[in-house]
């Protein structure tokens, strides 16, 4: 039994499951994405990113589209390539990200110029203790002037290279905790600090925009009204490869490079390098599509809609 056959019938069997794994293989040495715990990509290490990916929530999704999309084994091989590059750049932010929470808890920890306050959050030692209400763009921001030693790392070390050198990490966190007068999460001191520490940067995330968070789309779909299921789900797929930022900027295709920096709060020729990256994205993922124009423009109105249900009254659209 084929591999589309199986998805018919309602299973994932063995037919799937080999074509899954040829699938993560190809497609994480074929895009250079680091194997699980930074070791070449190993049988195991594929059975480990094959498990998580049948173990994801998202995954029930994910099938139901390819079995509304693919007509044959060979569309369903092509398509599913797509599905497992996004998994593993969604996998690979997260743990990049991660990976920079347990950096930041240790400084948070070890260093006297913070402070735990309540719950998970922390402050300056004798600073405001409210959890703060500055919105992440600034707080990215205050990080700007902040001199960091980056390290040099050896590529065959067998630890993951630091973020930058202890003192660097210290005085970029002081900085945040400045600026948000007040409290704030290992988590949102994490996004703050991305940018300044190149996070999920570099050869295999340089589609994404480490500075910037990725908003779930899930209730713009729910309330959105397509005529065409197959391609209202392709477009949100690739949507959600957009950050909040690229979303912004796809969303606002009339506006100047100028004009779009007041909306994203970035200097002009910034805002031109994130328009560029959206618009390369939709080429990346559609170009090939034989539905690709009509999926792109589903996009542009997904963002749209997104911007509507964030935007506050006074039209600020990171404004909580």
């Amino acid at each position: 039994m084929s591999a589309l056959a199986e998805l018919q019938e309602g299973k994932i069997g063995e037919a799937f499951v080999q074509l899954l794994n040829k699938t993560v293989y190809a497609v994480a040495t074929g895009h250079n994405f680091p194997a699980p715990g930074g070791d070449f990509w190993s049988a195991g290490a594929v059975d480990e990113v094959v498990a998580s990916f049948l173990a994801d929530p998202g995954t029930v999704r994910r099938l139901d589209w390819l079995l509304l999309r693919c007509g044959d084994d060979r569309e369903l091989a092509r398509s599913l390539q797509g599905i497992v590059r996004n998994f593993l750049r969604d996998a690979g932010r997260a743990t990049e990200l991660g990976r920079l929470v347990v950096r930041i808890r240790r400084a948070l920890r070890e260093c006297e110029k913070f402070a735990p306050v309540f719950g998970d959050y922390w402050a300056l030692t004798g600073g405001p203790t409210d959890a703060s209400g500055i919105g992440p763009d600034e707080l990215e921001a205050a990080t700007a002037g902040v001199p960091v030693a980056f390290e040099t790392w050896s590529p065959t070390a067998r630890r993951r290279e630091p973020f930058a050198d202890k003192p660097s990490i210290e005085a970029l966190i002081e900085a945040v905790l400045q600026r948000s007068a007040g409290a704030l999460t290992p988590k949102e001191i994490a996004r703050a600090l991305a940018l300044r520490l190149n996070v999920v940067t570099g050869p295999v995330f340089v589609e994404l925009d480490p500075g910037d968070g990725v908003s779930d789309l899930s209730d713009v779909t729910a309330v959105t009204d397509f005529d065409h299921i197959v391609t209202t789900e392709r477009a949100a797929e690739v949507a959600e490869l957009l950050t909040d930022r690229e979303r912004i900027a796809l969303a606002h295709l009339e506006l100047s490079a100028r004009e779009l920096a007041v909306r994203l709060g970035l200097g002009h020729s910034q805002a031109a390098v994130v328009r560029s990256r959206a618009v390369e994205v939709l080429k990346e993922e559609l170009g090939q599509d034989d539905q690709g124009q009509e999926v792109a423009e589903v996009v542009l109105e997904l963002c749209r809609t997104w911007i509507e249900k964030r935007t506050g009254a006074n039209d600020m659209t990171y404004d909580k």
